[in-house]
């Protein structure tokens, strides 16, 4: 029930956040990379990929300000000593709100992060 109450605050948080401001970069960074041994995986990898990533900052009705990051990792590696092949997908997002009190110092009211791979 908590986690139910907590869900319909935030939805209607969002609600009540009329953007007064919004910016938001995007790009994409090729990477080529060498992995040093690894336990998990018992030889080194070279890896080829790319990263995109995805910055929002809204400012919202009530003076505060949104700052979300979203990013996609791919890649494709192979094993330097067995030749093996691997493949990697990892995505994470990043969510911080902040609002500055009367003495302009910044408060950070929520902070969250989630990644999946």
């Amino acid at each position: 029930m908590k986690t139910l109450g907590m869900s319909v605050l935030v939805a209607l948080m969002a609600l009540a956040m009329v953007p007064a401001t919004a910016e938001t970069l995007n790009w994409i960074e090729p990477f080529d990379i060498e992995i040093p041994e690894l336990d998990c995986l018992g030889e080194s990898v070279a890896i080829t990929g790319e990263a995109h990533y995805v910055v929002s900052e809204i400012e919202d009705a009530a003076g505060g300000y949104h700052y979300i990051l979203h990013g996609n990792i791919k890649g494709q590696g192979v094993g330097l000593d067995t030749g093996d092949k691997y493949q990697f997908n990892e995505t994470f997002m990043a969510h911080r709100a902040t609002h500055a009190d009367e003495n302009r110092n910044i408060l950070i009211l929520h902070e969250s992060d989630t990644t999946s791979s």
